[in-house]
């Protein structure tokens, strides 16, 4: 799934707040390098600080005692102040007040109950002789359609998706066991940002989709990008994610899944919804074609912030060639809005990256694993601009 790094400026900001209230720690700067303490300690003793009020001081204070355990007579690597409150606790809050859903513009709901029904009434009625949609299921809906993406904007998202894998931006196949909440994807993901947003064939692509869910992209992640390889599946899933439901962009509300090249019949690549009730109790499967889409509900009409567990559905494994797939996620609140002050991110995926910016990366020693394991870094995107 993706994920947007929590950017560095929320928390320098905090860090700036610090030393903008205190300007004598302005000297002090995080570091693992002993030798440097006497100087960034001048201002003061280790333990200067401790007797204020203010337990911001207590933080950098702790965070000296880290870095400077020989100079200040400390146990390293200590990990709460004395009042027993945790600096990476304290910037978590920090960091994510600020992404508490208010009313607002950009945080109001785009969806309320029954407009589930109305978009896909909508893309029936006005897509007929347009797209020829097949309705597989109205409760819940899962729609097909013919001809979504053209040639040009299919070869496009697949020339992007080979370039980002090469860039070393992509995520590699999971390896790791199923959960309870959904299958393992053992395919290769990359998302469409900055300069794959702006080539003209993407933009024709989003603006088609604007069109078909009568919904802005600014409600949409990122394209995802989707490589599968032979013996690569995904296991039975959903799109939604509960985390979402009390974060500012809100759960998905539905996904678009759009199908750039033939596979051979019998060879895999199927897109299968076991859960979907159907007249003759057979499972729904979508053969993967160029320039066809899929679009199904992830929330209940009633309740769109509220889970559609009948759309759990999984990718059959491929067994000769590559699949290129893609989709939309779209969400009930403005999810640019979001990601562009770092509210997109859930509290796990915080919490990483504060204690990345406290304590700095772990190390890189993966001698026990038998693959090559690399650190990725997610850029921030842009949306592009009619």
């Amino acid at each position: 799934m993706f994920r947007t790094t929590l950017t560095l400026t929320v928390l320098s900001s905090v860090w700036a707040g610090l030393e903008t209230a205190h300007p004598n720690l302005a000297t002090v700067a995080p570091s693992s390098h002993e030798t440097e303490c006497p100087q960034w300690l001048q201002d003061g003793p280790c333990k200067g600080y401790y007797d204020s009020p203010d337990t911001v001081h207590r933080y950098w204070d702790r965070k000296v005692t880290q870095d400077c355990p020989e100079t200040c007579r400390v146990c390293p690597n200590q990990t709460t102040v004395d009042d027993g409150v945790d600096i990476v606790d304290y910037l978590v809050h920090q960091s994510n007040v600020h992404c508490v859903p208010e009313d607002g513009p950009s945080s109001r709901d785009i969806w309320g109950p029954g407009d589930n029904d109305r978009m896909y009434e909508r893309i029936v009625r006005k897509f007929k002789h347009i797209y020829s949609p097949t309705v597989l299921s109205t409760d819940p809906w899962v729609i097909l359609l013919e001809n979504f993406t053209s040639q040009e904007e299919y070869s496009a998202l697949i020339e992007e998706t080979q370039l980002e894998i090469l860039r070393g931006n992509a995520e590699p196949p999971e390896r790791e066991e199923a959960d309870d909440e959904g299958g393992v994807c053992h395919s290769t993901q990359a998302w469409c940002e900055n300069d794959c947003l702006k080539r003209k064939e993407v933009k024709s692509l989003i603006r088609k989709a604007e069109d078909l869910v009568d919904m802005p992209f600014a409600y949409a992640e990122p394209i995802h990008l989707i490589e599968y390889e032979p013996g690569q599946e995904y296991g039975r899933h959903t799109d939604f994610n509960h985390y979402e439901v009390e974060c500012m962009t809100g759960p998905r509300l539905f996904t678009v899944l759009m199908y750039f090249n033939d596979i051979v019949d019998g060879l895999g690549g199927d897109t299968c919804f076991p859960d979907v009730p159907t007249p003759n109790n057979q499972t729904i499967c979508i053969k993967p074609k160029p320039g066809r889409a899929l679009i199904w509900a992830n929330v209940k009409n009633d309740r769109p912030w509220e889970i559609e567990r009948r759309t759990y559905h999984q990718a059959t494994v491929i067994q000769k060639g590559k699949k290129y797939a893609s989709t939309f996620w779209y969400h009930l609140r403005n999810f640019k809005f979001a990601n562009d002050i770092s509210c997109s991110d859930d509290l796990d995926d915080i919490r990483a990256d504060v204690e990345e910016f406290v304590y700095g990366p772990e190390d890189d020693d993966y001698d026990d694993y038998d693959e090559d394991y690399d650190d990725y870094e997610d850029g921030e995107y842009e949306y592009y601009k009619q």
